[in-house]
């Protein structure tokens, strides 16, 4: 009897607990950085959430910031707003973002410089995740190969070379994408742009072929 009771208790503990964190709203997390990833911390910089959250200013010294959203849910889709004077955002294809189920583990990562370097960094910027998106692709499949005994040697090599010769054409394309202001864009090439940011290459193609 006293078991019963003790999981009873329990359950409803549990359920409380839910309620409580429910009704507090959800979290998002993140850190102001310049120029590009692996950046300084850049703190004091303004950052707004539309009328969802209230407004914040990154840590002085850290370049963290929290905005809590009282009547939003985890997976609810948010836009992050930021404002400098004098700097941009260049990653600015990514502040559309949904609120995570953990926030300390999934925190926000917002790139900004000076607006006279702008499309450097931009520039930059995609070229670095294109090559982190060729990479992981390749990854995959010499995985493929290695599964189906078909891995051999020259296999190999042919794709190491194909890769070279397509981060050459990324790092062209990132040129033309640094010119792409988030404006201007339509909402599938957001999409497909934010698809692309995070490895999923063939939804991506997907959303562009949609946007034709």
């Amino acid at each position: 009897m006293h078991f019963r009771l003790r999981i009873v208790i329990f359950v409803l503990f549990v359920a409380q607990t839910l309620a409580a964190g429910q009704a507090a709203g959800a979290r998002l997390k993140g850190v102001v950085i310049a120029n590009e990833e692996g950046g300084p911390p850049l703190g004091n910089i303004t950052l707004s959430a539309g009328d969802d959250a209230n407004p914040t200013v990154s840590d002085s010294v850290k370049g963290t910031f929290t905005f809590i959203f009282p009547k939003k849910k985890v997976g609810d889709s948010v836009h992050l707003y930021v404002k400098a004077e004098g700097y941009v955002v260049v990653n600015d294809f990514q502040l559309p973002v949904n609120l995570p189920f953990d926030p300390d583990s999934n925190p926000v990562t917002i790139i900004v410089c000076k607006k006279a370097i702008q499309e450097e960094m931009r520039s930059k910027f995609y070229r670095v995740k294109s090559n982190q998106t060729l990479d992981t692709f390749l990854a995959q499949r010499i995985r493929d190969l290695e599964n189906a005994h078909m891995a051999d040697a020259a296999t190999i090599e042919r794709l190491k070379k194909e890769q070279d010769q397509t981060k050459a054409l990324a790092a062209e394309g990132a040129h033309e994408l640094a010119k792409q202001d988030i404006e201007t864009a339509s909402e599938l090439y957001r999409q497909a742009m934010q698809s692309f940011l995070t490895g999923k290459i063939e939804e991506s193609i997907r959303l562009l072929d949609e946007d034709k």
